[in-house]
């Protein structure tokens, strides 16, 4: 599932709430090639479920009759024949990181939500009715799927089972400047929405549960990501009385950490720092920088990413023309390789970049020309053998990873669908 607003679609509010400083002579030039560059859906990133502790207790021994005994045993065979039937029949669920199969692909038409089983397969509906149902993402562990519902002139999050089955809404207020994520253990929702002119990060229940609003004083979250392996705590994408870093804090907001990454000179905060990505294991952190080359002195993207464990923040290789930009990092499900787009102020295209720098970085797919009106978005399915590459509906690839050979797709949906994770 997609965020119901992306930041080109913010930037007025955006530019009210958090932009103090005037403007610099060449935010123009810059706000038209970003326009083309969108931020990838929040609902694909390779967020999982939470592990469940087990624990067990030693109980004192007495001497049990010999017909005690019998019984007992005809219990436990018993019960152990309902697990076995239960769990035969309970689809499984893939692992909480790390590559998965590839499920069907989901995505939205006309208002409502429809799949297929490859890229270049038959649609055919899940969800439909009067309403219009947008943005579709299935959760990870590939038993919901959440959804935009609009009614009326309000937007709101919702969700099914995977089969289209018991639609519910799961958070009472309407969606506004919103961004949202399922959690990593499919049993919640995180969202960022406007509530009285103000951005507020709630953690939403998928069961009728609680609902959390996170504490964050002065700050104004605008993003978010779950940090892997378990989604305790995230990185949030936040304004500070107008300067925008990123912060380490738990879910309900306690415990912020600003990791001081913000340069916050000469480019308007509102465009540093996105695209966080977490790799799959939680430990690094790859994100945007927008700021200017000291040599040419041309404004410039470039793909940073931080390693938690040093606190080492490294720009990764760019290319050498300072008129290529390269940002919007997506690690691979296994972890070793980065997709980035590159784009210059007429056409964009993307490369892949080794996770640790032992190869050469290698470019896929197509250059397509595009103007201040295309959507430029990409995913890795849960396998991390196919990337899908959308520049609207006139180029719509299914890139193979190993080959680089691109198949296009057909498939008039509303966003770059997402792909529904299944176990091995």
């Amino acid at each position: 599932m997609t965020s119901p607003r992306r930041f080109e679609q913010d930037l007025p509010a955006l530019l009210g709430d958090l932009y103090l400083a005037g403007i610099p002579d060449y935010r123009d030039d810059l706000v038209r090639q970003t326009a083309a560059i969108r931020q990838r859906p929040a609902w694909i990133f390779p967020e999982r479920w939470l592990p469940m502790d087990l624990a067990t207790r030693r109980l004192p021994f007495a001497a049990v009759p010999l017909r005690v005994l019998i019984v007992l045993a005809l219990i436990l065979i018993l019960a152990a024949a309902a697990v076995l039937f239960t769990v035969g029949s309970r689809h499984p669920v893939p692992p909480p990181f790390g590559p998965a199969a590839n499920g069907f692909i989901i995505g939205s038409t006309g208002g409502d939500i429809v799949v297929r089983d490859t890229a270049t397969g038959e649609s055919r509906p899940l969800i439909g009715g009067a309403d219009s149902d947008t943005e579709p993402g299935a959760s990870p562990d590939g038993m919901l799927v959440g959804f935009t519902r609009t009614v009326g002139d309000n937007q709101y999050l919702t969700i099914a089972n995977i089969d289209g089955t018991n639609v519910r809404r799961v958070l009472d207020a309407p969606l506004v400047d919103a961004w949202a994520q399922w959690a990593p253990d499919s049993r919640h929702l995180g969202v960022i929405t406007r509530v009285n002119r103000r951005l507020e990060f709630h953690l939403v229940s998928t069961e009728g549960g609680p609902e959390t609003l996170a504490g964050m004083g002065d700050l104004v979250p605008i993003e978010f990501q779950f940090r892997p392996p378990d989604g305790r705590e995230m990185v949030v994408r936040a304004a500070d009385r107008g300067l925008v870093d990123l912060y380490l804090m738990n879910v309900d907001g306690t415990n912020p950490r600003k990791l001081g990454l913000g340069r916050n000179s000469g480019f308007p905060s509102d465009m540093d720092l996105q695209g966080a990505s977490w790799n799959p294991t939680g430990a690094q952190l790859a994100y945007n920088v927008a700021d200017r080359d000291g040599l040419s002195g041309m404004d410039r993207f470039r793909v940073h990413v931080l390693s938690f464990e040093t606190m080492r923040d490294v720009e990764y290789p760019a290319p050498a023309d300072p008129d290529i930009r390269q940002a919007w990092p997506m690690w691979s499900p296994d972890g070793t390789k980065i997709l980035v787009q590159r784009f210059t102020k007429d056409d964009g295209w993307l490369a892949i970049l080794p996770a640790d720098g032992s190869s050469a970085v290698r470019e896929v797919g197509p250059h397509v020309p595009f103007d201040d009106d295309t959507r430029m978005d990409e995913g890795w399915s849960p396998d991390g053998k196919i990337i899908l590459l959308r520049f609207d509906d006139d180029h719509f690839y299914a890139i193979d990873v190993a080959t680089g050979q691109m198949t296009p797709v057909t498939w008039p949906v509303d966003r770059i669908p997402d792909w529904r994770r299944v176990a091995p």
